[in-house]
């Protein structure tokens, strides 16, 4: 059983912690379940920039090494199982001078055409430098950004900055919890304990604060234990789109806390690490992200 300083205690995001904030005005809703809306403004810009000194705790890294990026498909299904569009609505952006850090094209006052403004990609991105984050880099955390996408490459968005602890006896990563992927907060984190094999099974105690069920609206918000369960079902060799043949270790893991039951599947390859994330969320949503590449 692992302790609260490798769960989750270290994805707080308050004034105390490190605010996982976007760099303009935003918002990100589902096209066809709008519950998750979020306005909140960038304290500093240099919360998204890999800065500061080397991360000493990138040193044994093997999966998550400084400077790769990691790009994942993602499909979003409201508690109906209907596939949903994830929008980005610049209606109430600023231009200010950190806009060329997270944007490769001009924003609009007003979407002119909605295609273009659909996310299809989240990238993971891994710093190479503490980023001034002390609150992760002394839990011995790698520093990393997800960053939203569009088909036509013409949106970067750092949308958050977490982390992700690797080393020879363990694998913790931090899956996206912003916006409309805030209620993953209360599902499995993805989590490999090593050595793996089928039937293998452990665990993982956490705990999950207010500010979560503040930001997600639930009724009567309060903070909350969390208890994981993860089992090993199988391990097997597949050609992964984008990838050559991989070997894969299925993970199975069941969440429980005050506000319900979550599930989620991982496929876990040893040299690229989490190759797919499928959560069935305590709302009935569904959140699916695959690997497609690495560079």
């Amino acid at each position: 059983m692992y302790n609260c300083s490798y769960s989750y205690k270290f994805i707080l995001c308050n004034n105390r912690g490190y605010f996982l904030i976007p760099l303009i005005i935003i918002f990100i809703f589902c096209a066809c379940q709008s519950n998750y809306i979020y306005n909140e403004v960038p304290k500093s810009c240099n919360l998204y920039k890999d800065i500061g000194t080397l991360n000493v705790y990138n040193s044994d890294n093997k999966i998550y090494l400084s400077e790769k990026k990691f790009v994942y498909e993602i499909a979003y299904y409201n508690k109906n199982n209907t596939l949903c569009d994830i929008v980005l609505d610049y209606s109430n952006c600023k231009v200010n001078e950190c806009l060329g850090s997270c944007y490769t094209t001009k924003t609009d006052t007003i979407i002119n055409n909605r295609s273009n403004y659909v996310i299809n990609n989240i990238i993971l991105e891994v710093y190479a430098h503490a980023n001034n984050n002390y609150n992760l880099v002394n839990d011995e955390q790698t520093i990393i950004t997800y960053q939203y996408k569009n088909k036509n490459d013409k949106l970067n968005r750092i949308s958050e900055q977490t982390g992700v602890k690797e080393n020879l006896d363990y694998v913790y990563l931090h899956q996206p919890r912003d916006n409309i992927f805030g209620i993953t907060e209360y599902s499995s984190p993805p989590y490999v304990l090593y050595p793996l094999f089928i039937n293998k099974k452990y665990e993982l105690n956490g705990s999950i604060y207010k500010e979560w069920a503040e930001r997600l609206n639930f009724k009567n918000p309060r903070g909350t234990s969390i208890y994981t369960e993860y089992n090993v079902v199988n391990q097997y060799y597949k050609k992964v789109k984008g990838f050559n043949t991989l070997e894969i270790y299925e993970i199975e893991a069941t969440s429980n806390s005050e506000y319900g039951t979550s599930n989620a599947k991982f496929l876990f390859n040893k040299k690229y690490g989490f190759i797919e994330l499928d959560y069935l969320n305590i709302d009935s949503s569904r959140v699916l992200l695959k690997l497609i590449k690495v560079i």
